[in-house]
This record gives C-alpha cells, sequence and structure tokens, in this order.
C-alpha cells in the first residue's frame, strides 16, 4: 500500500484566523508593523527579515500573556478534528509545516486536544520581556522564509509516495508547486492557477473531507 502524507499549513489554514498576524497587531504597541507586513506581501522582503523587523516592536511581554491570548481568541477550523479522524482512519499521516510561530500552534493543539507533529519557527521569550525569533527550518542558500516548507515537502519524498498539500497564503506558493494533490484558498488559489498548477478550492475542511469521501485518493 502507498504511504500518503498530508501537509497542512496552519494560519488561514488549520486555523481560520491568521494567529500570527493577530498576536503581533494585539503585542506589538510601537513601530509600524503594517508597513512590515506590507512588505512582505508585495516581495519586497521574505518572512525571515519581516520576523527580524516585527520582533522589534514587542516590549515589556511575557509568554504568559501571549499563551493567554491564544487560548482565548484562537480556534482551529471546526471541521478539523473530523478531517483528522478520517485521514488517521485511512493511515495518511497528517504534518503541520507553518511559516508562523511554534508557540501557538502548540498552545492551540493543546486545547483542541491534537497531537500533530508540527514545523515552525522558533518564538523565544527573553527575561526582558523582549521576543526574538529563531529560524530552525531555514533554507540557508534562500534565507528567504523562515520556514523552508520545500525542503520539508522534499525531505518527505523519501518516506511517501503521495503528498497532499493543503494551504492558503504566500509561504505556501513554492511547496505546493511541488505536491501531488493541492487544495488551496485566497492568495494560493490565485497564485497557482496563474502558474498553471492545478489545485482543488476549498472553503473549510468539510470541502476537503467531502472530497476524501468521495474519491479513492486515501484508500
Amino acid at each position: 500500500m502507498d504511504k500518503k502524507l498530508v501537509i497542512c499549513d496552519f494560519d488561514g489554514t488549520m486555523s481560520p484566523k491568521d494567529m500570527g498576524y493577530r498576536v503581533l497587531k494585539h503585542f506589538a504597541s510601537n513601530g509600524d508593523w503594517e508597513s512590515i507586513s506590507k512588505a512582505y506581501e508585495a516581495g519586497i522582503i521574505g518572512s525571515q527579515e519581516a520576523y527580524r523587523k516585527a520582533s522589534s516592536l514587542y516590549g515589556n511581554v511575557t509568554k504568559e500573556e501571549m499563551i493567554r491570548y491564544v487560548e482565548s481568541q484562537g480556534e482551529i477550523d471546526p471541521f478539523f478534528p473530523e478531517f483528522y479522524t478520517l485521514c488517521t482512519s485511512k493511515k495518511c499521516d497528517v504534518k503541520i509545516v507553518s511559516d508562523g510561530l511554534d508557540f501557538y500552534i502548540h498552545t492551540l493543539l493543546k486545547k483542541y486536544g491534537l497531537d500533530i507533529e508540527y514545523y515552525a519557527n522558533s518564538a523565544c521569550f527573553n527575561s526582558d520581556k523582549t521576543l526574538s525569533i529563531e529560524f530552525p527550518h531555514k533554507n540557508i542558500e534562500c534565507n528567504l522564509c523562515g520556514n523552508c516548507k520545500s525542503t520539508i515537502l522534499r525531505n518527505f519524498r523519501k518516506c511517501y509516495d503521495l503528498i497532499i498539500y493543503i494551504g492558503d497564503g504566500y509561504s505556501d506558493i513554492c511547496p505546493a508547486q511541488n505536491a501531488d494533490l493541492v487544495f488551496a484558498k485566497e492568495v494560493l488559489y490565485e497564485k497557482l492557477k496563474a502558474k498553471g498548477k492545478k489545485c482543488v478550492y476549498f472553503k473549510n475542511f468539510t470541502n476537503i473531507y467531502k472530497y476524501f469521501r468521495t474519491n479513492t485518493i486515501l484508500d
């Protein structure tokens, strides 16, 4: 039997809300964080540089405060647990690959009782109540994205026969082009269509769940 893997983005995908954006908007009380976001979306800077610029805007904030905020404001797609159960019943692995931050992914997985392997950037909460970001999964040859999802996907190719990608944003464009089947929405859907890459539009995980149930992709 072929080994199958679902690679799922987090912000805007598994989590309907972009928690990275929400955390930044809520806690970055000084500096022009909007100009950083616009430069990233325009492709002027990569996410590594965007994070380095944005991390300087956080001040006098603790890890506990941020976690409480994520616990109260964060959520996952309500249809994701059913989708995840279907994948596990079909012996299809699911991994989260995010260019977001590890602490809020961990917090929300714990909140919903989900034990899923994830790859993300690392938030370092310093003793002086500042925040710094580390990039354990960066690509030193490119140095644009904090988390090089394309490299992670290529590494998974050694272990899986079929890779399904689910995403929505700019950091998903490169890896999605190398997946066997792509579910996309918003920026990712428009960019892939423009590049001629076949993909399936989805609004939420009930769409993907129904696709899996009516097709033999996981059988």
